[in-house]
């Protein structure tokens, strides 16, 4: 059966052709051959999104996470890439990433097609306007025991570094009970290494929304409301006292005279065993910005 055949069963009406034409076309990217193949087969990138934007619906599941993982190979090229994005992949992807009741391997392929695609300005964009905030709560309820979830931190990476969707991520935060950055920042004790890192320099980068708004810029507003949010006391106090106890040379040892005197809040923390030299990348920002109670800024950069 010729690619072109097998592309258009991506749309059928029956379960098991979408599926199986799934898994054929996830098969042929496999190889640098296959991908070739398909970048010249007309339609199978707008099917292969339908299809991951279906994954919710009943009977979708599998076919979505077939599209999905092949989405994923395609999108190593750069061109596939940008087309994927002008296809609406980033809005399929979210929904793909917090699909109730889906398959785990959808999430975990949705969250590696979204961090290849924020890597693109426009990827970024698009992500901003498709409630980035709901990857959020998702990333922060991950077992700190559990490997892997590293692509959904990296999306979230990627996205703080946009202005739009910074300040969509901190105003979500901001709205709950210390909670939600409570979770972030203990994913910075995860054992998965990659996930650790990765949340460690999305703080980093949500943190970059405490430099001043630049007036005359057509994100000022947006910038002015995301430090505002950034410097509330439901964010600024609890994303401090998570992260203070990580600042100090992992070599420090406290005696129990010392932890006695610290605030309550701050002295649960302190039992951190091996903190992860990572964690310091969370922190960046924080030593950068040393005026933010004065209402100050600093430097560095967004990565």
């Amino acid at each position: 059966m010729e690619l072109s055949e097998i592309a258009s069963f991506l749309d059928d009406t029956r379960v098991e052709a979408r599926e199986m034409a799934a898994e054929a076309i996830a098969g042929y990217t496999a190889s640098a051959e296959g991908t070739v193949a398909l970048s010249h087969c007309e339609g199978v990138l707008p099917r292969l999104v339908a299809l991951i934007a279906r994954a919710s619906e009943e009977g979708c599941a599998m076919a979505a996470t077939h599209a999905a993982a092949a989405a994923v190979n395609l999108s190593q090229q750069p061109a596939e890439r940008k087309k994927l994005i002008e296809e609406g992949a980033i809005a399929a992807a979210a929904a793909g990433t917090v699909a109730v009741g889906a398959p785990a391997q959808l999430s975990e392929y949705s969250a590696m097609l979204l961090s290849n695609l924020t890597q693109f300005e426009a990827g970024r964009v698009q992500l901003a306007a498709a409630k980035p905030e709901r990857l959020l709560s998702l990333l922060a309820a991950v077992p700190i025991g559990e490997e892997g979830h590293s692509h959904l931190a990296l999306v979230l990476t990627n996205a703080a570094q946009h202005a739009g969707a910074r300040a969509a991520l901190i105003a979500c935060i901001a709205e709950g009970d210390g909670r939600l950055v409570e979770g972030l920042c203990k994913q910075l004790g995860a054992e998965d290494a990659p996930r650790r890192l990765a949340v460690a320099r999305m703080l980093r980068n949500l943190a970059f929304a405490a430099k001043p708004a630049h007036r005359g810029e057509a994100e000022a507003e947006v910038e002015a409301g995301a430090r505002t949010a950034l410097l509330s006391a439901a964010v600024l106090r609890p994303l401090i006292v998570h992260l203070a106890a990580r600042l100090s040379p992992e070599s420090a040892a406290y005696s129990s005279r010392e932890r006695a005197e610290f605030a309550p809040e701050l002295a649960v923390h302190l039992d951190l065993g091996d903190a992860p030299s990572e964690a310091a990348e969370a922190a960046e920002a924080l030593k950068q910005e040393g005026g933010w109670f004065a209402g100050g800024g600093g430097g560095g950069g967004e990565g």
